[in-house]
């Protein structure tokens, strides 16, 4: 009588397709909670020596910002300086523009560049709540040099958009200007910050400092 062929191999391959779905499954977990690391590290009890850091640089920079510098706010060079890239911008829109010091001029009407928009304050929250995160140093530079660059890149928008809008819709400029841009720097300042702490945290870069 003939004996049936062994079918050993043929069971052994079931547990094998098991195992890899169940590796999967388990891979796509790991990602997942890889993925929401940086908030559960912002909530391993040092958030508070965070907050205090945080405090601590923006009171410095505020004290810097308002000591008194021969008459001059500390940052009108750079102000003079946002004037100049300002205007080019413009002229390469097509615009005839005049910079004299911080002022924009145009042959119907003129827009200064004064503090406040500099976006200064948004850049150097920024800078702090980096500086203050609980993740290894050598990721925070990274996160500063493209915040900033970014951050400077939008304001730079942000002004050639309020130029434009004091040209042609001179009404709504003093609302555009205090409310719904200031309020949009501030608003990408905090973006940056959250994407910048998912990818300190999630590539195992930025273990919290206990």
């Amino acid at each position: 009588m003939s004996r049936p062929a062994p079918r050993h191999r043929q069971d052994r391959a079931v547990p094998d397709e098991t195992t890899a779905r169940k590796r999967r499954i388990a891979l796509r977990k790991q990602r997942g909670q890889r993925g929401g690391r940086g908030w559960q590290v912002l909530k391993r009890g040092t958030i508070s020596r965070a907050m205090v850091v945080f405090i601590a640089a923006m009171a410095l920079f505020y004290g810097f910002l308002y000591s008194p510098t021969a008459g001059a706010p500390p940052f009108e060079p750079y102000l003079a300086f946002l004037a100049r890239i300002t205007g080019a911008a413009l002229n390469l829109l097509g615009l005839d523009i005049n910079v004299s010091g911080t002022l924009l001029e145009a042959p119907a009407f003129s827009m200064e560049i004064v503090p406040g928009c500099d976006a200064i304050e948004p850049i150097a929250a920024y800078i702090c709540a980096v500086l203050a995160s609980p993740v290894l140093v050598w990721s925070k530079l990274p996160g500063i040099v493209v915040g900033v660059l970014a951050l400077s890149l939008v304001n730079l928008g942000r002004l050639v958009s309020l130029f434009f809008v004091k040209m042609f819709i001179p009404s709504v400029f003093d609302m555009m200007h205090e409310e719904i841009w200031q309020a949009g720097v501030v608003l990408v300042a905090v973006v940056f910050w959250v994407v910048w702490v998912q990818w300190a945290t999630s590539r195992g870069s930025g273990a919290a400092l206990e």
